[in-house]
């Protein structure tokens, strides 16, 4: 196995599966985002915004000659707030919900971005909780509705 990837091992009450894979470029990122769009879930956006902020934080650091001349600062701080914004908005659909989730995910493989995830644990979890509280209302309204 390369250095590169990771392997996830997945228990399940009835099998388990074991599977490697390497971290997706955010070009990938955003073509398993976008089949999402047709749910209407912002989060999709939200994820857009951070990949736009990323790309041009990237650009402005592949211009950036020494530290000295250090000209990124405003496009660190749009990818900063795109994603804490990302992290802070809770997904409003399923299929939010795992767009979401796996971009993270990939986000936390990547060696580049994984650091933002370091202190965001407390706020991922709260985003995730919420979520899950009002998918699961939601379902339950509509059950009793249809009932």
């Amino acid at each position: 196995m390369d250095a590169d990837e990771t392997t996830v091992i997945l228990k399940f009450p009835y099998s388990a599966r074991a599977f490697a894979r390497k971290p997706r470029t955010p070009e990938q990122r955003a073509a398993r985002a976008a089949p999402v769009l047709a749910g209407g879930d912002p989060i999709i956006g939200l994820i857009q915004a951070y990949l736009t902020a990323q790309a041009a934080h990237d650009a402005a650091l592949a211009k950036q000659e020494t530290f000295a001349d250090w000209n990124c600062e405003e496009q660190c701080h749009a990818e900063t707030d795109a994603f804490n914004e990302l992290i802070e908005t809770v997904p409003q659909t399923i299929a939010g919900l795992r767009a979401w989730a796996d971009y993270l995910d990939d986000l936390g493989r990547s060696d580049e971005r994984d650091w933002m995830l370091e202190d965001a644990g407390p706020k991922l979890v709260a985003t995730f909780a919420k979520a899950l509280r009002n998918l699961a209302y939601e379902r339950a309204r509509s059950e009793t509705e249809d009932n």
